[in-house]
């Protein structure tokens, strides 16, 4: 119950206040990839301004890494530098949280102590002088950055790509991982991140070069936010890089410029360490300094950002508003908690619905006296068993959460009424549910064990299923080579079979769990399974 109270506070407070303070948004399932769309496109720029290119020979777990990420990767940057420089960018949107884990996320974005990261005002920044303070803290933190990757430079000027830095990010199907990158690349990618910030979080001078006003997110949703003294609060409307108008197209070009150009000044290496800082000042210089003298009392110098305070809201009919963007996390976040609730909760309420069917079926054979259904004609008698006990069982499953597909064929033999044993082959491919390619998953060969439970003078049985065997790595994971095999567990509590014909019966088991193992040593690996699988059966 306590987190889903949390869930339930985190809805409130995304109803009634802007949207979440990530800005530009980094890709989630639920948000588009401006960042890491941003981050590329300023890394292709400055290597065609500068000549260079990827020089590092990946190893096959960080090619792995690559492969796994969960954002699109154009094919030109898919390498080892440009997807560091973009883990970096995105780890100050969630440090070492998953970005699904809401709860965590909005203490994280809430936290007073981090708003230059995201160049947004702290609490005790209020009025012009705290707009400056929170501007000149968004600098500090840009430069310190810039200033640690610049420490991470080889004795001729170019980047030590032997130097690498650990940090936690969670990759589509692998998961949180501790990955080892080039330092450089990840400290630039954290000032990355709070300079493209500096345009969405920010209203502008008319052409755009110069911060009016930095806008405040905490006290917006704490529910303290006053304009007057703490600024124009968050605007979502701001962090949309899809389908903009004239003015936000023109500020998400400069975004990446500005990006661009810090990048082309820090990876110079016909300058020296000084001349790089420098040119990281003068880019700071040119897209944020301050414009002094704009405040509440003149409508921040008739910021046409406020365009975006109407069209950012709809009214209820009822007191209170609501923004589009927390009206998507209410439905995101609904099947956010319907997935973490399946997966620790399926289990029990599965055996309960099982314990349920099973006594209903002992209650009604446990009377001795044929049953009977007035004014409803003769009973039917029950189905004859097939002539032969052999069979052929093939099946088709779908997964919904860690989404896969599977397809598996096999051979029965029944050795009573109410067993049977089986000898299964599968192909279990996956889904990576952030970019939606298709990799080639686990091929797995398991025993299957099913009791089934007739019920009288019908064509339907319930049944209970369980398989184990093992499971083969089909394609490189980080950190789980190909080829790697271990065991794999399968089980479902309670399905139905229906013999349509003497030698044909379908099957249904609705909650079938296959948990493939293919990694048991050093950092185990499984890839749970909440499947709907149809089966046809021959014979058996």
């Amino acid at each position: 119950m306590p987190k889903l109270a949390m869930a339930l506070s985190l809805v409130a407070v995304l109803l009634s206040t802007p949207a979440s303070a990530r800005a530009y948004s980094a890709k989630t399932m639920v948000s588009e990839p401006c960042h890491e769309d941003m981050t590329f496109e300023a890394l292709r720029r400055a290597r065609d301004q500068l000549g260079l290119e990827a020089s590092i020979d990946e190893t096959r777990a960080e090619r792995a890494l690559i492969d796994d990420v969960p954002f699109p990767v154009p094919r030109d940057a898919a390498d080892l530098e440009a997807i560091s420089l973009v883990l970096g960018n995105r780890h100050n949107d969630f440090k070492d949280q998953e970005p699904d884990d809401l709860n965590q996320l909005a203490q994280l974005h809430g936290d007073p102590k981090r708003q230059e990261e995201h160049c947004l005002r702290s609490p005790s920044q209020d009025g012009i002088e705290g707009s400056k303070a929170a501007l000149t803290a968004c600098r500090k933190y840009i430069l310190d950055h810039a200033d640690e990757a610049l420490r991470h430079l080889d004795a001729t000027g170019g980047v030590a790509l032997d130097q690498r830095a650990k940090l936690r990010v969670a990759l589509d199907l692998r998961g949180p991982v501790d990955a080892v990158l080039p330092s450089f690349y990840v400290e630039l990618g954290h000032a990355l991140h709070a300079l493209q910030d500096g345009f969405s979080h920010t209203y502008r001078t008319r052409d755009q070069l110069r911060v009016v006003s930095v806008l405040d997110y905490v006290e917006g949703i704490e529910g303290t936010h006053t304009e007057r003294s703490d600024g124009p609060s968050h605007l979502g409307l701001l962090d949309a890089c899809r389908d903009l108008d004239r003015d936000r197209s023109e500020r998400l070009e400069l975004a990446i410029s500005a990006s661009s150009e810090l990048l082309v000044a820090a990876l110079d290496d016909q300058a020296s360490v000084a001349e790089r800082r420098a040119g990281i000042d003068a880019v700071l210089d040119r897209y944020l300094s301050h414009e002094d003298g704009c405040d509440a009392s003149n409508d921040f110098c008739d910021a046409p950002e406020r365009k975006y305070e109407e069209a950012a809201s709809c009214a209820f009919s009822g007191p209170g508003r609501v923004t589009a963007a927390g009206a998507f996390a209410l439905v995101a976040l609904a099947g956010l908690t319907c997935a973490r609730f399946g997966r620790r909760r399926l289990a029990p309420i599965l055996l309960t619905i099982a314990c349920v069917a099973l006594g209903s079926v002992t209650t009604a054979r446990a009377d001795d006296s044929p049953p009977t259904r007035p004014d409803a004609g003769p009973m039917k008698d029950p189905p004859s068993s097939t002539s032969s006990p052999w069979g052929v069982a093939l099946s088709l499953s779908g997964s919904f959460e860690n989404p896969a597909a599977a397809a598996a064929l096999g051979v029965r033999y029944r050795v009573a009424d109410h067993f049977s044993l089986g000898v299964d082959g599968e192909y279990n491919p996956w889904l990576a549910p952030s970019t939606g390619d298709v990799r080639p998953g686990v091929v797995s060969a398991y025993a299957t064990f099913i009791f089934r439970m007739p019920l009288s003078y019908e064509r339907i049985a319930l049944r209970s299923v369980l398989q184990l065997g093992a499971s083969r790595m089909m394609f490189d994971l980080y950190g789980v080579p190909e080829g790697s095999i271990g065991p794999y567990v399968g089980f479902n509590l309670l399905g139905i079979e229906f013999e349509v014909s003497r030698n044909f019966s379908l099957t249904l088991d609705p909650a079938h769990v296959a948990i493939p193992i293919p990694q048991v040593s050093g950092v185990p690996y499984a890839n749970p399974q909440y499947r709907i699988t149809l089966g046809l059966q021959w014979g058996g």
